[in-house]
């Protein structure tokens, strides 16, 4: 079986833990700066993980591959959401990378009017053009 496992773990006993908003953890831990990171066939996960994160079994069948954009999708989409990017809006996105690029994806898909790119990088937004 595969899980998802993100990359932020909360202590799941601090005041906003407790609170039902662990987004504003005020003790949370990374997977690659607490723990050894996850970019391996297999990864031992320490019981913290196992406990104070939003680690999701896999649907039987998905791809191992496309399960890795998981993470950074969903906050992709949740930015989008926030920041109410819908039809018409006008949106900018700072940095060229994987990230902008999937906000550059999602921001089309809403239906977004205007789409700026910026990045100090001219091979990144080469590359983004070409999306």
């Amino acid at each position: 079986m595969y899980v998802s496992v993100p990359p932020v773990v909360y202590c799941g006993t601090c005041e906003f833990c407790r609170k039902g908003v662990p987004e504003l953890c005020l003790n949370y831990q990374e997977i690659a700066q607490a723990w050894p990171g996850g970019f391996a066939e297999y990864i031992a996960l320490p019981p913290e993980i196992i406990q104070n994160s939003a680690m999701q079994p896999l649907p039987e069948g998905s791809d191992p591959v496309r399960a890795t954009l998981a993470e950074p999708l969903s906050s992709c989409i949740n930015a989008m959401e926030k920041g109410n990017v819908g039809r018409g809006e006008t949106v900018v996105i700072i940095g060229a990378g994987p990230i902008g690029a999937l906000h550059l994806e999602l921001a089309r898909n809403r239906g977004a009017g205007k789409i700026f790119v910026a990045d100090i990088s001219e091979n990144r937004l080469y590359s983004i053009r070409n999306l």
